[in-house]
C-alpha cells in the first residue's frame, strides 16, 4: 500500500540523463503502490501514455543577453526561484494535494513551499573547482562568441551557488554515489545515497554472443566531443577486431562520410527511448568515453539490458561498473582497445553479461530504489 499523498516527481523539459531520471522514478514508485504525478514541459511530448498522472507546467522565461547575465548573477543572493511555488499553486488549484516533492535540480527548490522537498546531487566532488571543470570540457573557446562564454560561465557558477542553497535547505539530497553523499554529510547537510534508478530485466536477455559481436555505443549528439565517440570508432577500427559497431544518435552527413568506406560501422540515427530495447537486445557490448558525465545512465540502461559494459576508469563509472575488469584508463587507447578484445569472447561471455545483470538489479533497479526513497522520506 502506497504513500496516501501524492509524490509529485519533476521536472522533466528535455531528453538527456534529466528525463531518465524523471521517468524511471516515477515509475519505480508507482510500481511500488503510490500515488504518482510527472511534471513535464509542454517542450516535451511524451512517447507513450504512462500508468500515472502526468502534469504539463511552465514557467516561460524569455530572456535577452543582459536578461540572462542579470538573473544568473541574482542565483548568488537571490533564493526565491519560483517554480516549486508557482507549481504547487498550479497542482492544488488541480485538487492535486502533494505530500512530497523529488526535484532533479536545485534550482527548483522554493522555500516558500512548506511540502517536503527532496533534490536530487550529482556533481562530485561538490566544490567549485569542479564546477568550474564542467565548465572548460564543456566550452568551445575557438568557435563560441564571447558573450556566450561569459554567459556560461556565469550560469555555471551560479549553479554551484544553486545547489549549495538547496543542499542547507531541502529536506533531503539524494546522492547518486555514497562518496558524495559522505562529503555532504560531513558539512551537515541531510544528504541520502540513493543512485537513479532503472527497468532491469531480471532474465539475462541474450546469454551469448553473436557469432560476429555487436558492439554499441550511444550520445545525443554523436559529435558532441565530450562524449569521445569519434575516439571509440578510431579505436575500434585500430583493434582490428572481428566485430560490428553500432552507433545511436544524431550525427551530420559529413561525420557519417568520414567512415563510409568502414563496413563494421552503422550509423542508427536518432532512436527514441521506447525504441532503445529493439537496439540493445541485438547487441552485446556497450562501449563508453564520456570524460563529463555526472552520472552514467546509458550505462546503467545496457547494464539492466543484459550488455557487457566497457567504459573509462573515472568517478562515478567505477562505482557503477564495480569491477576494474571492465575500465580502461581514459586517454589511453590500447588499453582500450585490449579491453574489448578481452570481452568478445563467446567462452566468457554468459559470466560477463550475468555480472552486469546481477548488478543491476542489486544497485539500480526499481525496487530497490523504491525500498531506499521510502525509508529516507518517510513515505512507507
Amino acid at each position: 500500500m502506497g504513500f496516501k499523498k501524492t509524490i509529485v516527481v519533476g521536472y522533466l523539459y528535455n531528453s538527456n540523463g534529466m528525463a531518465a531520471w524523471n521517468l524511471e522514478v516515477a515509475m519505480a514508485l508507482h510500481s511500488f503502490g503510490h500515488n504518482v504525478v510527472l511534471v513535464h514541459s509542454k517542450e516535451v511530448n511524451l512517447e507513450r501514455e504512462y500508468p500515472f498522472r502526468t502534469v504539463c507546467f511552465d514557467i516561460k522565461r524569455n530572456f535577452n543577453f543582459l536578461e540572462r547575465v542579470i538573473f544568473h548573477f541574482k542565483r548568488l543572493y537571490n533564493k526565491r526561484y519560483g517554480f516549486a511555488f508557482e507549481l504547487d499553486k498550479f497542482l492544488r488549484s488541480m485538487s492535486i494535494e502533494p505530500g512530497i516533492y523529488l526535484f532533479n535540480q536545485s534550482n527548483l527548490y522554493d522555500i516558500r513551499v512548506s511540502v517536503p522537498q527532496y533534490i536530487k546531487a550529482s556533481t562530485y566532488p561538490s566544490k567549485l573547482k569542479s564546477y568550474l571543470r564542467s565548465y572548460y570540457l564543456s566550452a568551445d573557446f575557438k568557435k563560441s562568441a564571447p558573450k556566450k562564454l561569459i554567459n556560461h560561465f556565469i550560469e555555471v557558477v551560479g549553479w554551484y551557488f544553486t545547489d549549495w542553497y538547496a543542499y542547507k535547505k531541502a529536506s533531503g539530497i539524494l546522492c547518486h554515489t555514497e562518496l558524495l553523499a559522505q562529503e555532504l554529510k560531513s558539512t551537515g547537510v541531510r544528504a541520502h545515497f540513493v543512485p537513479p534508478p532503472i527497468l532491469v530485466h531480471h532474465e539475462i536477455l541474450n546469454t551469448k554472443l553473436n557469432e560476429t559481436p555487436v558492439f554499441l555505443t550511444v550520445a545525443l549528439d554523436v559529435e558532441d566531443k565530450r562524449k569521445r565517440i569519434k575516439w571509440i570508432i578510431n579505436n575500434f577500427l585500430e583493434s582490428g577486431i572481428d566485430g560490428e559497431l553500432r552507433i545511436v544518435g544524431n550525427v551530420s552527413s559529413e561525420f557519417k562520410d568520414l567512415y563510409k568506406f568502414s563496413s563494421n560501422i552503422t550509423f542508427l540515427g536518432k532512436v527514441s527511448r521506447e525504441e532503445m530495447p529493439a537496439i540493445y537486445v541485438k547487441a552485446d557490448i556497450f562501449l563508453f568515453a564520456s570524460t563529463s558525465d555526472t552520472w552514467g545512465y546509458v550505462l546503467t540502461e545496457a547494464m539492466s539490458n543484459g550488455l557487457i559494459v566497457i567504459a573509462p576508469d573515472l568517478y562515478p563509472y567505477d562505482y557503477i561498473i564495480g569491477n576494474k575488469k571492465y575500465l580502461y584508463s581514459l586517454l589511453d587507447g590500447q588499453d582500450f582497445q585490449q579491453k574489448i578484445k578481452s570481452v568478445a569472447n563467446t567462452e566468457i561471455s554468459v559470466i560477463d553479461k550475468e555480472f552486469f545483470n546481477k548488478r543491476a538489479i542489486k544497485e539500480f533497479s526499481h525496487e530497490g530504489f523504491a525500498k531506499k526513497i521510502s525509508l529516507v522520506a518517510n513515505i512507507l
